[in-house]
């Protein structure tokens, strides 16, 4: 498989009802999946991802308390215009993101 798709099954965290796509934002509004650099147009291609166990996937954004809210509401459109809708979102402190 290519590294993004890698990435995007490595990030998988599952809880007890579903899995979920986990996406890290930083502070500066650097996207990462599984520590993998992901520029925002990379996100659109998460739903096709083979080995996925939900389709489209649920996703989790987990982004730095600090990180800009137009960053954020710039991934949920990506991620909703791609037909993902199942998304958590976590904010987090220092070197958890």
């Amino acid at each position: 498989g290519c590294p993004f798709d890698e990435a995007v099954l490595a990030s998988v965290e599952t809880d007890e009802s579903r899995s979920k796509v986990v996406i890290t934002i930083d502070k500066n509004s650097n996207l990462a999946i599984a520590k993998r650099p992901v520029g925002i147009e990379a996100l659109k291609d998460i739903p096709s991802v083979a080995g996925l166990t939900e389709h489209p996937p649920a996703v989790l954004i987990r982004a730095h308390k600090m990180t800009p809210h137009d960053t954020i509401r710039t991934v949920l459109d990506c991620l909703t215009e791609s037909g993902m809708w199942l998304i958590s979102f976590e904010a987090v402190e220092g070197k958890q993101v």
